[in-house]
């Protein structure tokens, strides 16, 4: 109420109360509230983590919009030993990097000549060593892959976090990799980042 009286003077957020006032001005639908409960959360995150409170309260949405506040660099500095949050904020930065559709977007595709998983963006960038090669217009010898039109990405990606039990981190850093190339010195092709890094 204080806050709806003086929105020129709102009273100062504290660890204690922030969860449970951005929970409320949430339901009221109190945008602004909203937005400066999500950055004082972000701002103390290490002391609110630490806090006997149940953070599963915290919707997927607010998680989402808490999640978009913090740099990668910030959520790898979290200390959360019970998992209470971090795990959450990994899951929607890895929903975020596989939203990132459309021409030049994030997509995965799986090859049927070789069955590597390679980036769409970079298809004609990556070379597969056992599709059929021709010759382009400058006469180098290419060979590209061939995406398998059976394969869905999104079951790829819950087998790796099933399967192989990645944590959600560990799995944002292995889809980040597939979707960043480098270029080798020696033979001068490109190669995803995750191919020098294992994870």
């Amino acid at each position: 109420m204080r806050f709806i009286n003086r929105p020129d003077n709102p009273p100062e957020l504290k660890c204690k109360s922030a969860v449970s006032i951005l929970i409320s001005s949430e339901f009221l639908r109190m945008q602004r509230l909203v937005d400066l409960c999500l950055e004082f959360v972000h701002v103390h995150i290490s002391e609110v983590i630490k806090l006997p409170i149940d953070l599963n309260c915290i919707n997927s949405g607010l998680i989402t919009k808490l999640a978009n506040l913090f740099t990668v660099e910030e959520l790898e500095n979290i200390e959360d030993r019970r998992d209470k949050l971090k795990g959450k904020l990994w899951m929607k930065r890895v929903e975020s990097l596989l939203e990132n559709k459309g021409k030049k977007g994030n997509v995965l595709q799986c090859c049927s000549e070789c069955g590597k998983v390679y980036s769409k963006k970079f298809e004609k960038q990556l070379t597969c060593k056992n599709a059929r090669p021709y010759i382009d217009f400058h006469g180098n010898v290419i060979s590209y892959h061939k995406p398998l039109s059976t394969w869905k990405m999104r079951s790829y990606v819950q087998n790796m976090r099933s399967s192989k039990k990645l944590e959600w981190q560990s799995l944002y850093w292995k889809l980040w990799g597939m979707f960043h190339l480098l270029k080798c010195t020696t033979c001068d092709e490109y190669f995803p980042i995750c191919e020098c890094v294992k994870i």
